[in-house]
Parts: C-alpha cells; structure tokens; sequence
C-alpha cells in the first residue's frame, strides 16, 4: 500500500466515526483485505487506530 493509501485508509476512518469493518476499508480503498488488515494491525499496535468485536465478531475499526 502506497503512503496515499494509507493517508486514504485514516481519512475513511475519520469521516465514519461509528468505524468500519476491514471489508468496507477495502472496497473504499479498492486493495485487498489482507493488505488492509496488514496495516490495521501494525497501526493498533502503535496506538493510532482501536478495534471492538460487532455483530457476528467483526472487527469494527475506529481512529483513536
């Protein structure tokens, strides 16, 4: 994933403050899950976004 997509990952992220799943990510983006998923997790770890379980066990997404 380029910078820009990155920066358009955090944007998305931003602009939806009820979050979204990995799955939105990656059709607003047009990259794959496992590229997104891949970033999300190196970015929890670093403290900038924050996951919770919704319905079913899907990770919803959120900025902190």
């Amino acid at each position: 994933m380029s910078l820009q997509r990155a920066i358009d990952l955090i944007v998305a992220l931003r602009r939806h403050p009820d979050g979204l799943t990995t799955a939105q990510l990656s059709e607003v983006l047009g990259v794959c899950d496992r590229t997104v998923r891949r970033y999300l997790a190196a970015w929890r770890m670093a403290g900038w976004v924050e996951a919770e379980l919704g319905r079913g066990g899907v990770k919803i997404w959120r900025v902190v």
